[in-house]
């Protein structure tokens, strides 16, 4: 068991270690996403690699949950609330971005980025549910 101190900034980054990991992949996901031309492969590229990145930041979310981490006062939770919000969180963006790669197949859509948003979108929900300070709500949305 270890215990986080928040207000040491290594400690409270170890602490966001998966919020971080899914905030970068998606930014540089995003950049790969639209600076290449449209298309139904590199939709469906997107889409395969934004899964991959969920399932990256589900293994980190599982290490830490069953690392039983626990923190002091501070602006996030450190608790397996968290943690279990965050597993069925992931869960649903892997669901919604397989659904949506199979509906731009079958529509015809091109454009990539709704992956990456999805991905986005969930580091928000995810920092929503770590906040113990209303601030950290306030970056969440």
């Amino acid at each position: 068991m270890r215990t986080f101190n928040l207000a040491v900034p290594s400690q409270l980054t170890a602490a966001l270690l998966p919020d971080l990991l899914l905030i970068g992949g998606a930014m540089a996901l995003l950049l790969w996403a639209v600076w290449r031309r449209e298309s139904a492969a590199h939709q469906r590229s997107v889409g395969v690699l934004s899964i991959g990145l969920c399932v990256a930041t589900l293994i980190a979310v599982v290490l830490m949950m069953f690392d039983r981490n626990a923190a002091t006062d501070g602006p996030i939770a450190v608790d397996n609330f968290r943690w279990m919000a965050d597993i069925i969180i992931l869960l649903g963006t892997i669901g919604a971005i397989a659904l949506g790669i199979d509906d731009n197949d079958r529509s015809g859509t091109t454009t990539a980025e709704t992956h990456v948003l999805l991905l986005l979108a969930s580091s928000g929900m995810m920092l929503m549910v770590a906040a113990r300070d209303l601030m950290i709500v306030f970056l969440g949305i």
